[in-house]
């Protein structure tokens, strides 16, 4: 614990080192009150997000970066609001990083949002569980896409097919949403998985 302590100490001392010519300098244009636009938030939530170690910090910050970056992108070619994106973090705070120290606290969240008969755990620790839900799903996402792709959509559409039909939510790129690529194989594929998607993860778990 020491370390993080003396590392905060010296990472925020070279920061303010390097910050100070500019902030004593003749021309200040740009330091203002949000100059920091909420960066320090996400600096947490990557830290916590990589368990605060080197690696996993790296790859959560590369993560984080990449939506910051693409937000910004699809905001502006797509006219989709960039608060999805924050939406996006949370629910990976919250599945991925949060919910392992809750403990009891989690494992009570988890039995009163499943659904299905059975609300016991697939393991006795709600971050194992976690993890398995979370696999179950990334498996449905690729094969989805890969079936997808085979019936002819490209790897944007896949995907933005896949998410939508996963969630269960119906959302799509196109205006008349799947009819729009008139394909059989498309529909029968969308269904599946959409069937998939509302069936317990613990019956495939089983």
């Amino acid at each position: 614990k020491n370390m993080y302590v003396y590392g905060m100490l010296i990472a925020g001392a070279l920061a303010g080192l390097a910050g100070v010519n500019q902030v004593l300098g003749t021309i200040t244009t740009g330091f203002t009150a949000g100059i920091d636009a909420g960066i320090g938030f996400d600096a947490i939530t990557v830290a916590l997000l990589g368990r605060s170690t080197p690696w996993g910090t790296f790859a959560a910050g590369i993560l984080f970066g990449a939506f910051k970056a693409g937000g910004f992108a699809m905001q502006a070619s797509q006219q989709i609001p960039i608060e999805i994106v924050t939406v996006v973090q949370s629910l990976i705070v919250l599945f991925i990083a949060v919910l392992p120290y809750l403990g009891a606290g989690g494992k009570l969240l988890f039995r009163s949002e499943s659904s299905g008969p059975s609300k016991s755990g697939f393991t006795p620790r709600i971050k194992d569980t976690a993890f398995i839900v979370w696999s179950i799903y990334v498996g449905l996402t690729v094969a989805e896409t890969v079936a997808l792709m085979v019936a002819g959509l490209s790897l944007f559409e896949a995907l933005c097919q896949t998410f939508g039909t996963l969630s269960s939510g119906g959302f799509s790129t196109r205006q008349a949403s799947i009819a729009a690529f008139d394909s059989v194989a498309v529909d029968v594929i969308i269904i599946v998985f959409m069937t998939c998607a509302g069936t317990s993860f613990a019956t495939f778990y089983a």
